[in-house]
Order: C-alpha cells, then structure tokens, then sequence
C-alpha cells in the first residue's frame, strides 16, 4: 500500500510537468510591433521621427534598426529613444528625407530572449498622395548589422526542460527507496 501512495504521487508530479511543457507557447512574439508612426504601409507628408511601438520591452543591446529607401540607399538614423520599459523606440533620421517609400528594418531581442525582425514600410509625399509604387523585389530592407545565430538560453522553455529532468531523477530515486522498503518489510514478515 505504501507503495502504491508513492507511485500516485510520484505520477502526478510527473504528469503535471508534463502539462506544463506542453502549455509553453510555440512561437512568441509572432507579431511583434503593436503600433507604429508612421503606420505600415501609410503616406505622410512629412518625417521628423519613427516611432515603433513593440509588444515587449526589448534589449537595447541587441536592437538593430535602419531607415532605406526603396532605391537601396541607407540613411542614417540618431541614437535610438526607449521607454516604456524599453517597449516604445523613437528614431531619428539625422537628415530630412526626400519623397519616396521606405523601410525601417528592425532586429531585436526582447527582454524574455526571443527575437524577432521585420519592417515597417511607409511612403513620403510631400501632397500626401502615393506614388512610390511597389518595394524592389530583391531587398528586405533588413539591419545593416548581421546578427548570428544564438540558441535561446534565456527564455522560459530551458528551465522547465531542466526542472522536468530534476523531477524525473527525483522520481527514480523515490521509487529505488520505495522499492528498498518493501522488499525489507516483506522479509521481517
């Protein structure tokens, strides 16, 4: 019987964690900017700033971003702004931008470790009416700065695999000392 107590609890522990992991998301942040100004895919007349509302906050460290025209010219851009617990970033382009569409490519990390890139595109009109046409085929207006591969140490999905390792073995040992004191009840009988 005492086993048997062991085994319920030691299963239920284990099918707990095993619920857990399966309730980790598959894929965070798939849709990473909130809000933008300019809006994607909108006509302004004028720029002074960009602002790139995230989901999260994110890593200054590890945040990339370019402004390019659609006739592949980079333009620099100022240091960039945060706030809002690093969710809300502000560009400035360091030179007024002329009529044409444009792409601010964005790398970044959140604070949680994922990353995640993409653009937001606009198109600046002096009268306000799109002429720009289509982006060029060939270029994702991506960051300048190649970032390398990195496994994702720092999300949530490492330390639940490394918590379910440390109950499994937990588990064994309960069942070697369970199995021990049955087997040393049944031979004082």
């Amino acid at each position: 019987m005492i086993m048997t107590r062991h085994v319920r609890r030691a299963a239920l522990v284990l099918l707990s964690v095993i619920m857990m992991l399966g309730a980790t998301p598959a894929s965070a942040h798939t849709n990473p900017v909130k809000e933008s100004t300019p809006r994607s895919g909108s006509v302004v007349t004028d720029l002074d700033e960009i602002m790139i509302t995230f989901t999260d906050g994110i890593r200054p460290d590890f945040a990339t971003f370019t402004v390019r025209s659609a006739d592949g010219v980079d333009h620099p851009l100022g240091v960039p702004q945060l706030s809002e617990g690093n969710a809300v970033v502000r560009l400035k382009p360091t030179s007024a931008l002329s009529d044409g569409l444009y792409r601010v490519g964005y790398q970044i990390v959140f604070d949680d470790g994922h990353s995640a890139a993409g653009v937001v595109q606009f198109e600046i009109s002096a009268d306000g009416t799109a002429r720009a046409g289509e982006w060029p085929a060939d270029d994702d207006a991506g960051p300048t700065r190649p970032e390398p591969e990195r496994l994702d140490v720092t999300g949530v999905v490492p330390w639940l695999i490394g918590g379910a390792v440390v109950l499994a073995v937990v588990f064994v040992v309960i069942m070697l000392k369970v199995r021990g004191s049955g087997e040393n009840q049944q031979s004082t009988r």
